[in-house]
């Protein structure tokens, strides 16, 4: 998971105005005890493939980027992006102190009952090519 640590590192959840640093668990491990447990069992998988030379290889990780991003973007998509939400939510948001664009954007997809990964797609890792003939 060395490629996926880098670029977190280089995202605004490592790095940013606020001295906030986002880990991997608050992303991608829920804090409710079995969703939790789920994703505990569900990144063995990721681990064992590792182990196992599925992944290996910065050429096989991204061979598979795309499969493995559309399946934590399903998962976010249907729990309304819960872990981005423990920081994120819309009663957080100081919509007023953001720029003219975000404010409206954010203003729509809370009207619209989008959730956080119908826009934040790419926000801690680098977005995955689209295999050919996938819409």
């Amino acid at each position: 998971m060395q490629w996926n640590k880098e670029e977190w590192q280089d995202s605004a959840h490592f790095l940013n105005h606020a001295g906030v640093r986002i880990g991997c668990a608050d992303c991608h491990v829920p804090k409710q005890f079995l969703p939790k447990m789920y994703a505990k069992v569900m990144a063995y998988k990721d681990v064992l493939h590792e182990v196992l030379g599925t992944i290996d290889t910065k050429e096989k990780f991204e061979a598979r980027r795309w499969e493995m991003a559309n399946r934590v973007w399903a998962k976010l998509k249907a729990t309304d992006s819960r872990e981005c939400r423990n920081c994120h939510s819309w009663e957080a948001m100081a919509m007023d102190e953001q720029d003219k664009v975000a404010r409206k954007k954010h203003g729509r997809a809370r009207d619209e009952g989008k959730t956080c990964i119908d826009c934040h797609t790419g926000v801690a890792h680098d977005l995955p090519d689209k295999p050919e003939g996938v819409q």
